[in-house]
């Protein structure tokens, strides 16, 4: 073929021609991916190459072609550039497209598709159809890249962990404990317990069949607000639950529920944090308001979600819209847009009330051996959901520290964990590295730790 086309003399015609012949095929068939037709060009180039190079040896000609293929590998290789494309998507939240809401399009974006998106062209505009097509870059995951290699995708979907699940913010599950300052908040201003109630814990609630139980089958005896919260008492809460669901005079499951709703929806936990990634909604219990008073029934939340609880807690009562972005700029560096969280709305509850939840969460951890030697004082509260009879507990710890003066708070879960005292250990080792108590090589060492004994099973 090379001695063949060699003897050919190239003229401008030809050249034309060979343009015409592949413009012919180009759009008389059905389209091709940028990344194909890249591969057609340079195979007809290497093809013209080796046939303009008579005169040259093989040796040459294979030293040529070889820096085509290695040039074509470097540029695959996810090793050495980072790939991105885009596709056109038909929109139908046209109130999106201002550029104030730019930041919120790509999340909503993001969620609905599950492509890492980093910029949106706006197309045509159907106003008629509050419609719009919107042309999406994105980075592709890194061995999905263009194309899918399928065995390493089954690996993904086959993996326990769920690695392509962002954990934080889209994985939601029942709140166990951690959910009872909201019931206690109802409770206080329900009026149907004050700051000096006391309830006999006796470990079974029969107010209601079948009759739930509290983790500590022998009871815990009498508890008010802030010691039902130290020993996370489920029978105290059960006990504001069905109080919460009689108020009318007769027992009525609705009426209990909607006023946990209301209460729930005050700590931000009935819909979205704000945060700018792709985020689950909350789900508020819809059965069984004195179970649901302990963080089962039907409810379902994200930690993220969790994380603006808890902070609502730490402040006493300014729930935030959360953020996760600093600022933004432009391809100078010039300042764009700042941001800051948000506040959603405040509480609006006496101090004393705040007070008896503080010194509940700050009595919670005292009872906790493991934060015995921590040089910051902090405050939480435990939790042990149930999911399923065939698979663990869920553990769960919601904190904030320093307990006199709150900067930060954390919600930690992990997913069929066992028990609430593995989270908070977990959690314990984030604030020792937050605040500089332990070095991090002794945090992180690439094994697991064996952790202290745990002890708690309240739900």
């Amino acid at each position: 073929m090379i001695f063949l086309l060699g003897s050919v003399k190239l003229k401008i015609g030809f050249a034309l021609g060979l343009f015409a012949i592949f413009g012919i095929i180009r759009y008389r068939t059905e389209s091709m991916p940028v990344r194909e037709m890249t591969y057609l060009f340079v195979i007809i180039a290497i093809s013209v190459i080796n046939a303009l190079g008579a005169d040259f040896s093989y040796l040459e000609l294979v030293g040529t072609n070889l820096l085509f293929i290695v040039s074509l590998w470097i540029c695959e290789s996810n090793k050495w550039m980072k790939h991105t494309a885009c596709k056109l998507v038909q929109y139908d939240r046209i109130d999106l497209i201002k550029p104030e809401k730019e930041l919120e399009m790509v999340a909503d974006l993001r969620e609905r598709t599950g492509l890492d998106i980093y910029r949106v062209e706006v197309g045509s505009i159907d106003f008629l159809r509050d419609m719009t097509i919107l042309k999406v870059y994105y980075v592709p995951e890194n061995k999905m890249a263009n194309t899918v290699d399928a065995e390493y995708y089954a690996q993904l979907n086959a993996d326990k962990s769920s690695p392509q699940l962002n954990f934080a913010t889209q994985y939601k599950a029942a709140p166990g404990s951690t959910f009872k300052i909201v019931s206690a908040t109802a409770g206080l201003m329900e009026n149907v317990i004050n700051l000096q109630t006391k309830v006999n814990c006796v470990g079974t609630f029969t107010e209601i069949t079948p009759s739930p139980r509290c983790w500590r089958i022998s009871g815990h005896g009498y508890e008010n607000v802030t010691s039902a919260i130290k020993d996370s008492c489920n029978y105290f809460f059960y006990n504001v639950g069905y109080q919460l669901a009689t108020r009318s005079g007769t027992y009525n499951e609705e009426e209990g529920l909607d006023t946990l709703s209301k209460y729930a929806d005050l700590y931000g936990l009935t819909d979205k944090s704000g945060v700018e990634i792709g985020e689950y909604a909350p789900d508020v219990s819809t059965k069984d308001p004195v179970r649901s008073a302990i963080g089962q029934g039907s409810n379902s939340y994200t930690t993220v979600g969790l994380a603006r609880y808890v902070t609502t807690i730490a402040n006493s009562g300014t729930c935030y819209n959360l953020t996760l972005l600093d600022k933004t700029t432009d391809s100078q560096g010039n300042l764009l847009k700042e941001y800051h969280a948000e506040v959603r709305n405040q509480i609006d509850l006496p101090q004393e009330y705040w007070n008896a939840f503080h010194l509940g969460m700050r009595q919670v951890v005292e009872n906790k051996k493991y934060f015995s030697d921590l040089a910051v004082n902090v405050a939480g509260k435990t939790g042990t959901a149930e999911q399923t009879a065939s698979r663990p507990n869920h553990a769960l710890f919601i904190c904030y520290a320093p307990y006199e003066n709150p900067e930060i708070a954390i919600a930690t879960r992990i997913p069929f964990g066992y028990s609430s005292d593995y989270a908070a250990q977990f959690t314990r080792d984030i604030i020792k590295y937050y605040y500089g108590l332990a070095e991090e090589d002794d945090l992180i060492t690439g094994t697991a730790d064996a952790l202290d004994n745990a002890v708690s099973n309240e739900m």
